[in-house]
């Protein structure tokens, strides 16, 4: 058709019959072959009764030894935690010294750790 100002126009009705271009939603056989998938990648899991633990530990001459502080300021308390706090800053700047005893837990150990026995 031809406008008055003699531009041409073309009228094209949309039918309510959308359907013939719609393509059909295929969400539910995704859904299904992602299913399908995971549970195939867990059948290939190896189950922790297949595992072999090849994994030893061992250790000759360990030594283990904590800087601790004893009595009363040994116990988690917030006066205690406030004074330690103010301690390990005057420590940094190398004002004071704090007064700690060594406690020695392990002493010269020898070993072997194999898990599963």
């Amino acid at each position: 058709m031809a406008a008055s100002n003699g531009s041409e126009y073309f009228e094209y009705e949309i039918e309510s019959g959308a359907e013939s271009l719609a393509r059909p939603s295929n969400a539910e056989s995704v859904a299904e072959d992602e299913n399908e998938l995971w549970w195939a990648a867990i059948e290939r899991l190896p189950s922790a009764k297949q595992l072999n633990m090849a994994v030893e530990i061992r250790f000759q001459n360990l030594n283990i030894v904590a800087n601790v502080q004893t009595g009363s300021r040994a116990l988690p308390t917030l006066w205690n935690y406030t004074r330690d706090q103010f301690e390990n800053i005057l420590t940094g700047l190398r004002i004071f010294r704090p007064k700690r005893h060594s406690l020695t837990i392990l002493n010269n150990v020898s070993g072997v750790i194999k898990p599963g026995r």
